[in-house]
């Protein structure tokens, strides 16, 4: 598994999250399904995705699989939230 990291969802919170992680110097990886968030942190990520995370087989194409540690962003949608939980859990 890798050390790098996985942000879902590239609102406020999951944006202030990816640049405090390369402020560390982590290699960060970015989800949403907005064009315009993902575009918004692209210069600062080494990969990202313009995907619906809810839907598992889009989601195991950006090799979520191989992330160690994945930070589910999604401000305003809990019910989203517990579907990628699960998802990764699975």
């Amino acid at each position: 598994m890798s050390k790098d990291y996985c942000v879902i969802g590239i609102g406020n919170l999951g944006r202030e999250v990816v640049k405090n992680l390369v402020s560390l110097n982590k290699n960060v990886m970015a989800i949403d399904k907005n064009e315009s968030r993902i575009r918004r942190v692209s210069h600062l990520v080494f990969s990202s995705f313009v995907i619906d995370a809810t839907r598992p087989f889009d989601l195991e194409k950006t090799g979520i699989r191989n992330f160690e540690n994945v930070f589910i962003a999604l401000e305003s949608n809990i019910k989203d939230s517990v579907l990628i939980s699960g998802i990764l859990s699975s």
